[in-house]
């Protein structure tokens, strides 16, 4: 009942000052903040005041305008008002841009100077200047028998709506997760991160680490993904945020999945040989992406037995055995990805107990196979036969001359 008295009591208040104004010209309707910079997307929340000026004022008639285009109310709020019996709380159209509301307090009223009145909040929505202005008519009513309107003046609210750049995004890839490391698949996935309010990303996988991505989205997603690369490459995505594109991000892929070209291992003195003679091997190799990584030599002593490795070798490279035996030596070439590619040979090592052997003479410390003996042997007997014929013509042609002169002394 007391409200219904008072909500009445004050809405004559209204309709004397509207019929019966008199302008005192104390109370004051202001805005805080009155500006500020707002970014696009974020909540502005505005205050209503009132300043009384030494004035008691009970009854308030307020309207706002703003554009929509740019900003639009979310909500209002009267939890924290000063404003004890609303004749109508606060209503709002984010269509026409207008805010309105009508209340007061009950005798003796109000007398400060930040009375809040109500609090508005408002989303940006575009970017540029967005004005909030008292309109003209607002009415604050004194608390009198005469229900002056003592409203003097506004301090209405500017507000520069910015769309800051969107953050660089942050790029992961869990099929290549180091940007230092050299990988084999080819295959790359890329993710990224998405903050609030981004329309679109601009990417590219490109071999310059400077590519930056067209101001055209090809998606919002968050990630892709590439098949087929190889080398280095750089995955370089921007994000666009309400028409303004960030900066680029890039991230380095290393892929190299073709093993290393290797020429045929040398080995000195040579595959067979005699025991206590250590063969020295040498190898070359290149690998035009990556790069060769390491050598790796592994051997095997007869069949069967435990294969010894050993990494990191350089060439030539001596090896770590000279005991008789048949080895089965295996050597690789590993570039920076892991691939690589092996040779294989079986070296003989005969003991020295054995000087003839099946297939040829061992002396002091080389192997000479049969067939090179046998070709040595036959080139000297060749010699031997074509000396001792020419030897013997030699010694003919020396005896036919004596022989002449003999006989022209008989018929003298």
């Amino acid at each position: 009942m007391k409200n219904k008295l008072i909500t009445l009591l004050f809405s004559f208040g209204l309709v004397f000052s509207i019929f019966f104004p008199r302008n005192i010209e104390a109370a004051r309707l202001y805005l805080s903040p009155s500006s500020r910079d707002i970014e696009v997307g974020q909540i502005l929340e505005i205050s209503i005041f009132i300043d009384t000026e030494g004035e008691y004022i009970n009854a308030a008639d307020v309207s706002l305008r703003f554009d929509p285009q740019k900003i639009r109310v979310e909500k209002s709020t009267i939890t924290a008002s000063e404003i004890e019996v609303w004749v109508t709380q606060p209503t709002f159209s984010n269509t026409s841009g207008f805010i309105q509301f009508i209340g007061g307090v009950p005798s003796p009223g109000i007398k400060s100077s930040s009375a809040l009145l109500s609090t508005i909040s408002f989303r940006a929505v575009a970017q540029g200047l967005a004005y909030v202005y008292f309109e003209d008519g607002c009415k604050v009513i004194k608390n009198s028998p005469e229900a002056a309107d003592v409203f003097n003046s506004v301090q209405n609210g500017t507000y520069n709506l910015i769309v800051y750049p969107p953050r660089t995004p942050e790029i992961t890839s869990p099929s290549h997760p180091d940007t230092e490391t050299w990988y084999q698949d080819k295959n790359p996935i890329f993710n990224w991160t998405k903050e609030d309010g981004i329309e679109g990303f601009s990417y590219d996988l490109d071999q310059s680490s400077l590519t930056i991505p067209d101001e055209v989205a090809e998606s919002s997603d968050t990630s892709i993904s590439y098949e087929g690369v190889e080398g280095i490459w750089y995955f370089c995505l921007r994000a666009e945020k309400a028409g303004v594109w960030g900066e680029t991000a890039h991230y380095r892929v290393k892929i190299d999945s073709t093993p290393p070209d290797i020429s045929e291992p040398e080995v000195t003195p040579s595959l067979e040989l005699q025991e206590g003679t250590r063969p020295e091997i040498f190898l070359t190799a290149e690998d035009n992406i990556s790069g060769i990584g390491h050598y790796e030599i592994k051997y095997q002593k007869d069949r069967g037995s435990e294969e010894k490795i050993t990494s990191g070798v350089s060439f030539p490279y001596q090896l770590p055995f000279s005991g008789a035996g048949d080895y089965l030596v295996s050597v690789a070439a590993y570039d920076e990805a892991g691939n690589f590619q092996e040779k294989k040979l079986a070296i003989k090592i005969f003991e020295k107990k054995e000087p003839f052997l099946v297939k040829g003479i061992s002396l002091w410390g080389f192997f000479l196979p049969w067939w090179l003996i046998v070709i040595v042997l036959f080139i000297l007997a060749v010699f031997f036969v074509l000396l001792f014929v020419w030897k013997r013509r030699q010694k003919k042609k020396e005896k036919i001359p004596s022989q002449e002169g003999e006989r022209g002394k008989l018929d003298f």
